[in-house]
């Protein structure tokens, strides 16, 4: 698939940005984010502290490598599966009739809930990760795995 690059690099960026903007609020209040996924009742107790605590460092960095242009095939694939998983979520919480907020960019009482529109918005969100998955080449862009044997 073939995109201009100006194109793919405001695109990549935009979802790296997302993906950093996304991260914050949990990162800063780990106690509701924890909260926002136990509202879900999909992860065991055991892994809600885990899930809570990684979830947005993983959000974070591969946001970071994105709009830093470090394997940004790696990091667009990886924030496509987790706004799979996300979006797996959502809708199995709509699906209950959960009205909770979802844990998306803000952990505020009147943030994001989990509605039909939350999973059209994270449905988009994976289009924009595959896309820059799929239009970014597998080498000469970014630092790759080839470029890091090149200068050893």
């Amino acid at each position: 698939m073939r995109l201009n690059p100006v194109i793919r690099h405001i695109l990549r960026i935009l979802l790296g940005g997302l993906f950093i903007y996304a991260s914050l609020d949990s990162l800063w209040r780990p106690a509701l984010f924890t909260r926002a996924i136990y509202n879900y009742h999909l992860l065991p107790d055991i892994f809600l502290h885990p899930a809570a605590i990684l979830l947005p460092w993983v959000e974070m960095i591969t946001g970071i490598m994105l709009i830093a242009n470090i394997f940004p095939r790696t990091n667009a694939g990886i924030q496509a599966v987790l706004l799979m998983v996300f979006t797996i979520a959502v809708s199995i919480a709509v699906a209950r009739g959960l009205d909770i907020n979802c844990g998306c960019f803000s952990l505020d009482e009147n943030g994001t809930r989990t509605t039909v529109w939350k999973i059209g918005e994270n449905l988009l969100m994976i289009v924009l990760a595959v896309v820059v998955f799929y239009t970014t080449p597998t080498t000469g862009s970014g630092l790759s795995q080839s470029k890091l044997q090149e200068h050893r």
